[in-house]
């Protein structure tokens, strides 16, 4: 672990997080729905790196980081509660490639009518 003044500074682990994403302009997802929530798995150092990864996966396709919930350290979110066969299969293809930020499936929500 490195120092830097009084905090402690460790290398990148792999983060959880759920995501919800929007449209932007030119984008061909979404194209029946206002939004999207998803699983979100990726080497980080903080919650800040952790959503610096997510806005970079979501400007790749043209979608915009709208909020993140529950981002935490792997290691935090498995010793508290049970992982999804999704998040297991994420961490697996995650575990060895440094350069990961891999998504689930996307959990549309409909414009709001009225």
């Amino acid at each position: 672990m490195k120092r830097e003044g009084s905090q402690c500074l460790s290398g990148p682990e792999l983060w959880v997080g759920v995501v919800e994403l929007r449209r932007l302009p030119g984008c061909e997802l979404l194209t029946e729905a206002a939004g999207a929530f998803t699983n979100v798995v990726t080497w980080a150092v903080s919650a800040e790196d952790f959503r610096t990864k997510a806005e970079t996966l979501a400007e790749s396709s043209k979608l915009f980081v709208a909020s993140i919930e529950r981002e935490e350290p792997l290691a935090t979110r498995s010793a508290r509660a049970y992982l999804t066969e999704e998040l297991e299969e994420l961490v697996n293809r995650a575990e060895s490639n440094p350069n990961a930020i891999l998504y689930g499936l996307f959990h549309t929500y409909k414009f709001n009518e009225g």
